[in-house]
């Protein structure tokens, strides 16, 4: 179920990219119905519970899903085929933030393969992955 929907506002990034700002229809994570969001470029950028503030802006293949909240200026376009290293956070009881390339998973004092790091954060925070569930999500979808 989608939480959102498209305002029939418009604006377009440095790259003429068509963004459309969002509203939401339904109260979810904190969220009221009616609250004018941030923009999108389409409605396959947002899932979940997931929300985007203000100006801030999702596009190309970014998607944001979860509990995930993308604001202030942010700016999300997520194409793995380019991109050397990723940095997401935070994340856990610590609030950590998590930085990985195509092999290697970096977080606190950690390092290692992608496959390591969850089995660290299993016998840590148990099978659903406690704090770090969405992080594992995305981890796995830029080092396929």
């Amino acid at each position: 179920m989608k939480n959102f929907k498209l305002t029939g506002v418009t604006t377009k990034d440095w790259l003429g990219v068509v963004l459309h700002q969002i509203e939401a229809t339904a109260d979810f994570n904190g969220i009221k119905k009616g609250t004018i969001g941030g923009f999108i470029e389409k409605e396959e950028n947002l899932s979940g519970d997931a929300w985007v503030y203000g100006d801030a802006r999702v596009y190309g293949n970014a998607w944001v899903y979860g509990n995930a909240w993308v604001y202030g200026n942010a700016r999300v376009s997520f194409d793995v085929t380019q991109t050397k290293y990723i940095i997401l956070g935070q994340f856990g009881e610590h609030h950590r933030y998590v930085t990985a390339t195509q092999s290697t998973v970096y977080c606190g004092c950690f390092e290692g393969t992608l496959e390591v790091f969850k089995k660290a954060v299993v016998e840590k925070y148990g099978e659903d992955f406690g704090g770090y569930a969405d992080c594992v999500k995305m981890l796995e979808v830029f080092m396929a």
